[in-house]
């Protein structure tokens, strides 16, 4: 158990500063600036499909972690015999 609170401390970790990141990238690049004006886009195909790759990543890695860790609870010890 102690495995599964310190992988997800490592990919919660990775996970917040990975979305801190992006938030002050957007921050700075998408700033107000004169004579710009903003672009509404509802259906923009790239921004879909890159959030969807990126949210299957995300769950391909804490299913694949899990089941690594479940690996190691369910599996019996060597001695333990049966009688």
């Amino acid at each position: 158990m102690d495995d599964t609170v310190n992988i997800t401390f490592v990919v919660t970790g990775i996970v917040f500063v990975a979305v801190n990141l992006f938030m002050a990238c957007a921050v700075f690049l998408y700033r107000h600036r004169r004579g710009r004006r903003a672009e509404y886009s509802p259906e923009n195909k790239k921004a879909r499909v890159v959030a969807h790759h990126s949210d299957l990543g995300g769950r391909r890695c804490d299913v694949g972690t899990g089941l690594f860790v479940w690996a190691k609870f369910v599996t019996v010890p060597k001695e333990a015999n049966g009688g």
